[in-house]
This record gives C-alpha cells, sequence and structure tokens, in this order.
C-alpha cells in the first residue's frame, strides 16, 4: 500500500476512535452526573470532546488524500439512495458537526445539560451510522473476503477497542494537566477516572479478544469456500501475510495483557493513578498499532472474482 492508499484506513480507524471515544465518555457521563452535578461532570467532558472532535477533523482531512480531486468529495453525495459511501460521507459531516456543536455548546453553554446530552446521544447515534455505513461498503458479492456480516461486528469491535483504551489515556493525560493548576479542584475529577478505568480495560479487552476470534474465524470460513479466489485470500493470509497474522495477533495481546498489568499494579500498591499514565498511553499505542496491522490485512488479502 502506498501514501494514498493509507489515507482510507487511516480516515476509518481514527473515525472508529473519535466515535467509540465519544460513546464511551457519554455513558461515563450520563452514569456520573446526577452525582457529581451537570456542571462539575461538563467540565470533566469538555477537554475530550475537544480532543475527539480534533481527532475527526484530522480523519476527514487526511481521508481526502485518498481522493483524485478532493475538492470534489461533496458531490459523492448525489448518491445516498444507492450508494453506502455516499451515506458514509454524508453521516460523517453530519458527525463531525454534532461533535463540533457539542464543543462549544459544553464551552460556552453552562445551563444547557439537557442539550448538551441529547446533541452528544445525537452524535452518537449518527457515529454508529457512519461505522455501518464504512463497513457496509465492503459487503460485496465480488469480494468474498470481506463479504460477510462479521466485517461489520470487527469494525464495531474495532471501535469500541480504541474507544475505551484512548478514553482511558485521555482521561489520565486530562487530569495530568487539571493537577498543575491550584486553581481547579480535581478530587472528583479523581473518583471518577479511578471508577471508570477498571470497567474501561474490561470492555477493552473483551472487544480486543473478539476482534481476535472474529478474524480467526474468518479464516476458517475461508477454507470451506471452494471459489478460487476464497483460496487465494487464505493463501495470501497464511503464507505470504502470515507473520505479519501472528504480529497483529502479538500485538493485540500484549497491549491488552500491558493494559490489565499496569491497571493491577497501580491499584493493588494503591498508588496514584495519574502516574500511569506513561505506561498506559504504551499499552494504547500497541493496540493500535494491532489494530493498524488487522485494517492493513484486511485491505492487501482481498481478492476479486471476475472483472
Amino acid at each position: 500500500m502506498n501514501l494514498r492508499e493509507w489515507a482510507l484506513p487511516t480516515y476509518t480507524i481514527m473515525m472508529q476512535l473519535a466515535i467509540g471515544t465519544l460513546f464511551s465518555l457519554w455513558v461515563i457521563r450520563e452514569w456520573f452526573g446526577p452525582k457529581y452535578g451537570p456542571k462539575k461532570i461538563d467540565e470533566i467532558v469538555t477537554v475530550p470532546v475537544l480532543i475527539i472532535f480534533s481527532t475527526m477533523i484530522v480523519a476527514i482531512i487526511g481521508a481526502h488524500f485518498h481522493l483524485s480531486k478532493p475538492f470534489l468529495s461533496f458531490l459523492a453525495l448525489r448518491n445516498l439512495k444507492s450508494s453506502w459511501l455516499s451515506r458514509e460521507i454524508a453521516f460523517t459531516s453530519i458527525v463531525f458537526i454534532c461533535t463540533g456543536s457539542l464543543f462549544f455548546s459544553l464551552k460556552f453553554g453552562e445551563k444547557l445539560y439537557r442539550i448538551k446530552s441529547l446533541l452528544g446521544w445525537i452524535a452518537i447515534l449518527v457515529g454508529f451510522a457512519t461505522v455501518y455505513s464504512m463497513a457496509s461498503i465492503y459487503l460485496l458479492p465480488t469480494q468474498v473476503a470481506w463479504n460477510s456480516p462479521l466485517t461489520i461486528i470487527s469494525y464495531y469491535a474495532g471501535m469500541l477497542l480504541l474507544g475505551t483504551a484512548s478514553l482511558i489515556v485521555i482521561f489520565l493525560m486530562d487530569l495530568r494537566f487539571a493537577s498543575g493548576n491550584p486553581s481547579r479542584d480535581i478530587s472528583n475529577h479523581v473518583q471518577i477516572v479511578e471508577k471508570m478505568i477498571p470497567w474501561l480495560t474490561s470492555v477493552a479487552t473483551i472487544t480486543s479478544i473478539l476482534n481476535i476470534i472474529i478474524g480467526l474465524y474468518q479464516i476458517e470460513l475461508l477454507r470451506d469456500v471452494a471459489l478460487p479466489s476464497a483460496q487465494a485470500s487464505l493463501q495470501l493470509m497464511l503464507e505470504l501475510y502470515k507473520p505479519l497474522l501472528v504480529m497483529r495477533i502479538g500485538f493485540a495481546l500484549t497491549g491488552i495483557v500491558w493494559l490489565n498489568g499496569v491497571m493491577y499494579y497501580f491499584k493493588k500498591r494503591q498508588k496514584l493513578i495519574i502516574n500511569s499514565l506513561g505506561l498506559a498511553s504504551v499499552a494504547c499505542t500497541i493496540i493500535l498499532v494491532g489494530e493498524i496491522l488487522e485494517r492493513f490485512l484486511f485491505y492487501a488479502t482481498h481478492v476479486r472474482i471476475g472483472i
């Protein structure tokens, strides 16, 4: 894959990460909002929403490098009735606008708690539709390795994995910066982070294992398909790209084991959770590399039927 071809997986991975992070963050906001009050909980989620919005900006800009005429990308919206690509672009635009509006309402709309809640859930639902659309693009009869509901499940699992793992790092990073501000009370912030990190770690662990199982099951399904294209995809996966397949599984497992180990150590030793930022960032990076390898294999091992 050349640089231009990498623009597409970069976009999909970053959008999955952003949407998964927003979903995880909003569940936490709804969970702790009644206990800590609208003002405090919105103060805690504002910086993460800014990071999510910035990630979407980078993803959308990156996606345009995949196009031969990036300034004409809006023309793809003409085929909403028949094209999953058009729907993906439309949903991406809407979720981008909703997330940007959400950030500005968090930053400047102090008394709009219910509106902000609704806006967040709208952004999330549209985000889910975006992920569904980007996965549905690959459900083609001519692409045996892709044409399975497991492709959609895998995209959602990757979304939750990247979202929960990233939110751990975002929370810890924001907490680190907040602790350097003497005028800011971070006691509630610390309580929320300490309570939610075990849950986020558990979800990341489950979705990582699920994604590995899905990948291996898809390989087994290819064994049962007699079509030459399916066998060619299987051969690519188990021969030419076997080292990358092993690395993909290795990175996924290493990242999750590392993340669980770090969180268990800090909890067991009763150390300040804020000091786990560096080690948690390494774990998240390893997980991300595993997902990048998975996406590379996804594109590299497909073989088309016919012309």
